[in-house]
C-alpha cells in the first residue's frame, strides 16, 4: 500500500476531532481506540473508496461485547440507516434515465405489495414522499433481529406482521393523531411531549390519513 494511504489511515486511527458545543470547533485530536471506549463501542469497521475503488478496509475491537473475537474487513454489521442514501443514490439515477418518475404513484411500479387504501381513501404516495420521509409510512425506527430468531419477509415487515417487529404504516399514522392532539395547545410550535412541531404532525398525516 502506498505510503500515502498509509498516512491517510493513520490520520483516520490517531487523529479523530471531537465534536464540541460549538459550532464548526473540534477537540483535540484523539486515538480511534479511546474514543471508542469513550463512545462504548466494542468494534468498527472502516472502509475508505478513493477515486471508486476500495483502498483499504480495517477492523477494529472486537465484534461481541466480552468476546475476543475481532472485527475484521468481512465481520458483518447492522447496515441500518447508512443504506438510505446509497438507496436513495440509486432511485435518483433512474429517475435520470427516465425510468422513474418522482411524483408518480408507487403503486405503478410495486409488485408483491402495494400502498394500502384506507377506508374508502387511497393515499397518493409517491417516491419524492418515501425518500424525504413524507409519507407517513416511516416507523420511529427497525431494531434488527438476533441471529437466532426468525427473520421476516419485505411483505411481512410492510404490513406489521409477525415475526416483525415494527408496527404497520395505519397504526403509526393513528399514532400521528395522537401526536397532533398532544400539539394542539402548542399551535404551530414545539410541544414537550411530542417533540415535532404540529406543522410537521400535520404534513405526515395528511399522506397517510387517520387510522382506520
Amino acid at each position: 500500500m502506498p505510503a500515502s494511504a498509509e498516512q491517510r489511515i493513520a490520520r483516520v486511527v490517531e487523529q479523530l476531532y471531537p465534536e464540541t458545543a460549538f459550532e464548526k470547533r473540534y477537540g483535540q485530536p484523539r486515538p480511534l481506540n479511546e474514543r471508542m471506549a469513550a463512545r462504548h463501542t466494542p468494534g468498527a469497521s472502516i472502509a475508505v473508496i478513493n477515486d471508486f475503488e476500495i483502498e483499504w478496509a480495517r477492523g477494529f475491537g472486537v465484534s461481541d461485547l466480552g468476546t475476543a473475537t475481532p472485527v475484521t474487513p468481512t465481520t458483518l454489521f447492522q447496515a441500518g440507516s447508512i443504506s438510505k442514501p446509497i438507496f436513495a443514490l440509486a432511485v435518483m439515477r433512474l429517475v435520470q434515465q427516465g425510468r422513474l418518475d418522482l411524483d408518480a404513484h408507487v403503486n405503478t411500479y410495486l409488485k408483491s405489495w402495494k400502498i394500502p387504501a384506507n377506508g374508502d381513501w387511497q393515499p397518493h404516495v409517491t417516491l419524492r414522499h418515501l425518500l424525504s420521509h413524507a409519507a407517513g409510512l416511516t416507523v420511529h425506527g427497525f431494531p434488527g433481529y438476533q441471529r437466532s430468531e426468525p427473520l421476516p419477509t419485505v411483505v411481512q415487515v410492510l404490513n406489521g406482521e409477525p415475526p416483525a417487529n415494527t408496527q404497520h404504516s395505519s397504526r403509526a399514522a393513528d399514532a400521528l393523531f395522537r401526536r397532533r392532539h398532544d400539539c394542539g395547545a402548542a399551535g404551530s410550535g414545539r410541544h414537550p411531549r411530542c417533540g415535532v412541531s404540529r406543522n410537521h404532525a400535520d404534513r405526515r398525516i395528511r399522506a397517510v390519513g387517520p387510522g382506520s
